[in-house]
């Protein structure tokens, strides 16, 4: 194993100090790879499960890719050799492994006693001792997994001896495993918690202790971000070498400590991830040129702290992620039918990937090809209850999105009274603090300030909220959610402090914006709100008005159609065979096609939703001639777009000029079935709203 020293004596020259740290993160995750891949071979069924073979093959293939990136290749090529020898094991039902246990458990043994004795690279003497060592049990195990493939009498394995050896390495690798230290930080809380809902006032001195202690232990589970980022900086640069491509990464926010559960996660969900933007996403420079691209692709990779959660993005500018032909390997694969096909939406098609066995690539190779890199990616996420979503476009390129829980949270809040309760919100999500009601004006539902044009919507807080009325001035916190100007009505404002937030459970049965509690000395019990859920679904806290203004409005006289026409109208086939025709030339785009389709169902889905629980006729018409002018301007905003684009000696997107065409059809539709009267008291109605805020 000279190759190996060699390897890890040039990592420590071209790293320095930091090499001993990415050791040291290689160590750790290996060592948890080794012991739970030990725990599936002795726990195997006898054939294997698809799913036990999957794990293991799993954990194979992050075994391998972790190796790669701590730049140790002729240790990852060993793997590679298991690999291979595990693909002919993959589409058989009678996958007994039994037989080759023993020599797998060997294998991991000493993969365990070489990654242990690679911290210290100047021991060459024992290092080649034990990678020759290694070597052997290698090429033990591809005997065993090719007798078992044959159906030769392989040797069984000897259990205790196994348990044994885990149990002592697991006793060098840990000295404070993860169990356990999530049963101290969880007790650790769990007192807090008790020490928040004490009103004895000696409890404020413990609570601070119990604090102080959270902090300290948690700030020793972390390790530098950069360490992670080298790996994954090594990782790609090697494997767009093999690939012959030209690949900028940039790396943003990995420059503070991060959580080592979390950190050990993304190094594993990330290798799988980076390998896969650099083989199947970014295109050679040759083909990328072809499209009109610069030939270096780009890979940028984010991490970001935002409360009580971390974001992690990893986005290229690649070939993006094909539905029709993922559909079509899937189908190849036998992962899905042709019928399940056609039923699919294209996002349901690009999810595949996610497929255990799924792979683009005919052959495998060390990059990729054994449909296991993306399968291992959402496990793993889902392990550590995080979320992954991407968005992805045929020819412009791919992001995926992880999302992961914190366990606590340290932020500055704005504190407040409200229904005789104290909240928080984070001060990032606040625009400002109106205290004094002269500086203000409140209006159908909305709030102005007198010197500023803006118009803040006033939200109500579903569960909470016993009073939504405006008829009087309260203290306003002013907010940005989603890019939109919000305003929430308080009782009292409070201050804006650093808090200590750690998350509620969710037996407690509180509204779903509720994400966390916090105890004060000056403010008592504390309910930290979720602004990330407030814009998420930010038309639920908007609060319908007491009584509608659609009810001001005159009588209407003449002919008036039914809901059920219009309601017909809309759903007919008048109107689908018009958006089927005009959506005819984006037979070749199924992208722009649907994303047409979507934008135009939820204009109609939205007049639809507003019309269910109306039964007066006048107040119907009233809300289709609202629907219908609402669209009208919608269908002037976007002329006025392309008309200004056209101008300026630029081309309107495909997607604009059809979102144009479909609003024109749909108010071809509505147009006959309006009330002229209901449509020229709406439009005088907004006329003389904008006059009068023209005047003040």
């Amino acid at each position: 194993m000279v190759r190996l020293l060699e390897e890890l004596q040039h990592l420590e020259q071209q790293f320095g100090a930091d090499a001993r740290d990415m050791m040291a993160t290689f160590e750790q995750e290996a060592l948890k790879l080794c012991d739970d891949t030990e725990d599936l071979i002795l726990d195997m069924s006898r054939p294997a499960q698809p799913t036990e073979f999957n794990h293991l093959m799993r954990n194979l293939h992050t075994l391998k890719g972790i190796t790669a990136q701590s730049g140790l290749k002729s240790l990852s090529h060993l793997i590679h050799m298991i690999e291979d020898h595990m693909v002919g094991f993959k589409d058989r039902t009678d996958n007994d492994l039994h037989g080759a246990s023993a020599s797998f458990v060997s294998f991991l043994d000493n993969l365990r006693h070489l990654v242990q004795i690679a911290q210290n690279p100047e021991n060459a003497e024992a290092l080649i001792s034990i990678g020759s060592t290694l070597e052997v049990s290698v090429k033990s195990l591809i005997r065993s997994l090719q007798e078992c493939q044959s159906g030769s009498k392989a040797k069984s394995p000897d259990v205790t001896s196994a348990m044994e050896s885990k149990d002592v390495q697991r006793a060098l690798a840990y000295s404070l495993d993860t169990a356990s230290f999530d049963h101290i930080l969880k007790s650790l809380e769990q007192a807090l918690m008790k020490q928040y809902e004490s009103k004895a006032p000696e409890a404020l001195a413990s609570i601070q202790i119990l604090q102080e202690a959270v902090f300290n232990l948690i700030a020793a589970r972390t390790s530098p971000g950069k360490t992670l980022a080298n790996k994954l900086k090594r990782l790609l640069r090697d494997t767009a070498d093999k690939l012959g491509k030209e690949i900028e990464f940039q790396v943003i926010g990995f420059d503070e400590r991060i959580d080592n559960n979390l950190l050990m996660a993304l190094s594993e969900c990330l290798g799988h991830m980076i390998k896969n933007s650099a083989d199947h996403g970014l295109e050679r420079p040759d083909e990328r040129v072809a499209q009109g691209k610069l030939g270096q692709g780009h890979l940028t990779l984010e991490h970001k702290k935002l409360g009580d959660r971390t974001l992690v993005t990893l986005r290229d500018d690649g070939g993006g992620i094909d539905p029709d032909r993922v559909a079509q390997i899937a189908i190849q694969k036998g992962l899905i039918s042709a019928a399940d096909a056609t039923r699919m939406t294209n996002y349901e098609k690009q999810e595949l990937i996610f497929k255990p066995g799924f792979s683009t690539k005919a052959e495998a190779s060390e990059i990729s090809g054994r449909g296991v890199g993306m399968d291992a990616v959402i496990h793993e996420v889902i392990r550590v209850g995080g979320k992954l979503t991407f968005e992805s476009e045929k020819g412009r390129g791919t992001t995926f999105f992880m999302e992961f829980p914190a366990p606590y949270q340290l932020e500055v809040m704005a504190i407040f009274r409200y229904q005789n309760r104290t909240f928080a919100l984070p001060t990032r999500f606040v625009r400002g603090v109106v205290l004094d009601p002269e500086l203000i004006e409140l209006e159908f539902g909305t709030a102005r300030l007198k010197d500023d044009d803006e118009t803040y919507t006033l939200l109500a807080l579903r569960d909470i909220d016993q009073n939504s009325s405006v008829d009087h001035f309260r203290p306003l916190i002013l907010l940005e959610l989603a890019g939109a100007p919000c305003a929430l009505m308080v009782d009292a404002y409070c201050a804006a402090q650093s808090i200590f937030v750690l998350p509620l459970s969710a037996a407690q049965d509180l509204p779903v914006y509720l994400r966390g509690a916090a105890n004060d000395a000056n403010w008592g019990p504390i309910y930290c709100i979720d602004c990330v859920e407030l814009e998420r679904n930010l038309n639920v806290y908007i609060p319908e008005p007491e009584d509608s203004n659609v009810k001001n409005f005159a009588p209407l006289q003449g002919h008036k159609a039914s809901k059920e026409e219009i309601l017909s109208a809309l759903e007919g086939s008048r109107f689908l065979h018009r958006m089927a025709m005009l959506l005819e030339p984006l037979k070749d785009s199924p992208e722009i096609q649907d994303a047409v389709l979507s934008y135009i169902a939820m204009q109609v889905d939205e007049v639809k939703e507003t019309m269910d629980p109306i039964q007066d006729p006048d107040e119907l018409h009233y809300l289709v001639a609202i629907a219908y002018t609402q669209f009208k301007t919608k269908w002037i905003q976007h002329n006025t777009k392309m008309n200004y684009m056209i101008e300026a000696g630029l081309e309107p997107t495909v997607l604009d000029i059809y979102k144009t065409s479909s609003l024109s059809h749909l108010l071809d539709l509505l147009e006959p079935l309006t009330h002229p009267d209901a449509v020229r008291a709406v439009t005088q109605t907004l006329g003389q709203t904008i006059r009068e805020l023209h005047a003040a």
